[in-house]
């Protein structure tokens, strides 16, 4: 039994530090502005139709891969499979390390369509430019990293599953509220926002760029469901915590304001 906790252990701790990399390189992958060479690229025309349809088609097989296994592995049929051939503890690692592989491959393969873009600007020659968009990446992803942190980051990546089942206790979705779980099936990650300003402010929106903000914006719109139960829930859970953090003088002064 401890041979397969520890086996447990080193695989969810394997899997966090390769999510760790896939995030990283994924921020480089959606944030970096791109060099001269590119932007005067993306100012021409098509040459001709067969430098940009395979690519694209490439690109659109490795994207809509990566929803296919994002979606089917988080529906309860995807995770009923892991538990009955005996994976319960480690199931919710199991997802999360096939979407880092779906992300890593998708990124690794991908096929970039400099010519024919949306829309440039040069930030190597406009450094108000290169400022403001940078720091509306950073605005993006630190909204995502709140949300992560919000949605209870250790539980999202399968780490408090296998230190629950040492500790002998239940799975940690168990002790949640049901207005939390609820809001967990209508919106896994609450970062919607945060990535729909880095798919979408960006100096150089290429076509292939284009495309894959188009998609993934589509697919995290599509599941997010939230309905008045949820944002009652959220509002609550915002006043009670600004309670706990503001006097009550100001509470009040909030609330006339």
């Amino acid at each position: 039994m401890r041979i397969l906790i520890l086996c447990q252990f080193l695989f969810v701790i394997a899997v966090f530090i390769s999510t760790i990399r896939t995030i990283m390189s994924l921020v480089i992958f959606l944030s970096q502005q791109n060099n001269a060479e590119s932007i005067e690229n993306g100012k021409n025309k098509f040459q001709n139709s067969e430098s940009f349809v395979r690519p694209l088609l490439w690109n659109l097989f490795y994207t809509y891969l990566f929803i296919f296994q994002h979606s089917i592995m988080a529906t309860k049929i995807g995770k009923e499979i892991w538990i009955k051939i005996g994976f319960e503890v480690i199931q919710r690692s199991i997802y999360v390390a096939c979407s880092s592989f779906s992300l890593s491959l998708l990124m690794a393969n991908w096929q970039r369509l400099e010519y024919g873009s949306l829309w440039v600007f040069d930030t190597e020659q406009n450094r108000n430019v290169w400022w403001a968009i940078t720091l509306m990446q950073f605005f993006g992803w630190m909204i995502v990293l709140g949300g992560c942190v919000m949605m209870d980051l250790g539980e999202m990546l399968g780490l408090k599953q296998v230190w629950n089942c040492y500790r002998g206790r239940a799975d940690p979705m168990t002790k949640k509220s049901k207005e939390l779980q609820s809001l967990y099936s209508h919106t896994r990650h609450p970062s919607l926002n945060g990535f729909l300003v880095i798919f979408w402010i960006h100096p150089h929106m290429t076509l292939d760029r284009c495309v894959l903000a188009i998609l993934l914006s589509a697919y995290m719109l599509g599941f997010f469901t939230m309905d008045n139960d949820d944002y009652a829930y959220q509002y609550n859970q915002l006043i009670r915590k600004r309670g706990n953090y503001i006097s009550p003088h100001m509470s009040h002064w909030l609330k006339l304001n």
